[in-house]
């Protein structure tokens, strides 16, 4: 299995930008579990929707970007089975450590709608959405992807793969029911698994087309982010019909977006990689770690402080105040934890999935 491993700026910028969107997201979730009222108004429920459309659909595009540069290969079992373990222990091996993290946490600290027990531990692997540490799904999600990528990539040589992003697309927009649990979370993360897919796909053939986010220029990002909010603004203001077709058309709505939003940040990181400042280092460091800052950032930063601030009661100015500051705080701090960790290589094995045989700080160029 022949690999080649290089680093993008435009891309770590974009993983910046997505974390970003993902702290937003888990300090409304919180905040509203929490009973910082301001976040259980329309105002939280908006913010969560708008941010839905950036983070998920982001990692995802450069999830299949990034496998598309390395240039792996699978021309026996013994590749597959190789790859797969790798991507068990970067991936599930921080899920299972993170989870059980989270399950002690709420324990001490429960907030409204939060699984724990027993139940938390069956959710981790029958639906992971409902799990100890829920928004942890994404890694479930994209082992599932790895799991029949080497299957699918199979039919992603050449011009096959236009057609098999066309299969996935069209799967994943038919509103096909696929079982839940009594939560309504999808069972074994099936149905992330199918509507993820087709964007996967498509971040890995442009990956294999070598086409870097400079060649575009303000046009394009224009162009896709008013996609993104014309697809934004239909999604959620429109009242779909419970009608096959209207369903239909509503998923693909979503999905125009979802894609739109994974390129517009993409490409305006592209612009923003050509800068020498302190915004593209910045940006460019989140990046690097955000990694860490996704895995540790609910845990060991915005849940417990989102639980510290509940017990103070501010009122509506200040918890708006209040709420910028936790989103700066919860990008930061995981950042020199992760650096911590790191430089004990077991323990950043265990909960970051660095390879032990492979120094596990990181270098910021």
């Amino acid at each position: 299995m022949s690999e080649v491993r290089k680093r993008r700026s435009d891309v770590d910028i974009a993983r910046a930008f997505a974390q970003f969107a993902v702290v937003i997201h888990h300090i409304c979730q919180y905040s509203s579990r929490y009973g910082l009222g301001t976040f259980n108004s329309q105002f939280g429920n908006s913010l969560v929707a708008i941010v839905s459309f950036i983070h998920i659909p982001t990692f995802m595009l450069i999830a299949g970007i990034v496998l598309a540069m390395a240039g792996t290969e699978f021309r026996d079992i013994d590749d597959y089975l190789h790859f797969e373990g790798k991507k068990f222990c970067r991936l599930m091996l921080p899920f299972l450590a993170i989870s059980l993290m989270h399950l002690a946490i709420k324990s001490v600290a429960p907030g409204e709608g939060m699984s724990t027990g027993t139940t938390a531990l069956k959710n981790m692997v029958v639906a992971p959405a409902g799990g100890a540490a829920g928004h942890l799904w994404f890694l479930y999600c994209l082992m599932s992807i790895f799991l029949v990528w080497p299957l699918l990539s199979r039919l992603a040589s050449g011009r096959r793969l236009p057609i098999l992003f066309t299969g996935l697309l069209i799967l994943a927009i038919l509103p096909i029911v696929w079982p839940e649990d009594q939560g309504g979370r999808p069972l074994l993360g099936l149905r992330d698994l199918v509507w993820y897919l087709p964007i996967f796909t498509l971040g890995y053939w442009y990956g294999r087309q070598s086409l870097g986010a400079r060649k575009y220029g303000w046009i394009a990002i224009v162009i896709a982010g008013c996609l993104l909010v014309v697809s934004l603004l239909a999604y959620l203001l429109i009242s779909w019909p419970e009608k096959f077709l209207w369903q239909t058309l509503q998923r693909a709505v979503r999905m125009i977006g979802f894609i739109s939003a994974g390129f517009c940040l993409l490409w305006l990181s592209g612009i923003i990689a050509t800068w020498s400042n302190v915004l593209r280092s910045c940006l460019a460091t989140a990046g690097l770690y955000s990694y860490d800052i996704y895995l540790l950032h609910v845990a060991l930063v915005g849940h417990p402080l989102c639980f510290v601030f509940s017990k103070l009661h501010l009122g509506q100015v200040m918890t708006y105040v209040l709420f910028i500051v936790l989103i700066f705080v919860t990008m930061i701090v995981p950042i020199g934890i992760g650096w911590l960790i790191r430089r004990v290589p077991l323990l950043a094995f265990v909960m970051l999935g660095v390879p032990m045989r492979r120094h596990s700080r990181l270098k910021i160029a």
